[in-house]
């Protein structure tokens, strides 16, 4: 079971600092004329790879979070970065996270891995927020 050391945080004073959090936006597949079960769908392992598992976005997400992102295939060395953070968000349920949480989780990953690449905070919000096709984004609070 892979586990992630979260970083420790300082605390803060009176003035508490609001941070985004981000997560796969599903929707953002569909407005651009893609369905997410398909796109997603490659990613499954090999012991997933049935179809109860992958007919709805909730059922294949779970997928994702209780068997596949346990399999050494899932995250495989030298994965492209963007690819890494959509299978990072995969891997947690899509549950939203911040920033630093991404961070903490990308960094172990590469360790994991033996992939020596240097991967800055600056370099990950780029990421982030420019992202067009794998649906990343900040979530909105409204």
């Amino acid at each position: 079971m892979i586990e992630y050391q979260e970083s420790e945080q300082p605390e803060n004073s009176e003035s508490e600092v609001v941070q985004e959090v981000y997560c796969i936006h599903l929707d953002r597949h569909k407005q651009r004329g893609r369905s997410f079960l398909t796109f997603a769908r490659s990613r499954l392992c090999s012991l997933s790879h049935d179809a109860k598992a992958t007919k709805s976005d909730a059922n294949l997400i779970n997928t994702f979070k209780q068997c596949c992102s346990k399999q050494d295939e899932f995250f495989p060395p030298n994965i492209p970065l963007r690819e890494l953070i959509f299978r990072i968000l995969l891997a947690s349920g899509n549950q939203p996270a911040t920033i630093e949480q991404l961070f903490d989780k990308v960094q172990y990953q590469l360790r994991n891995s033996g992939n020596m690449r240097n991967v800055t905070m600056d370099k990950l919000i780029r990421i982030v927020e420019n992202d067009n096709y794998y649906g990343i984004g900040p979530v909105k609070n409204e």
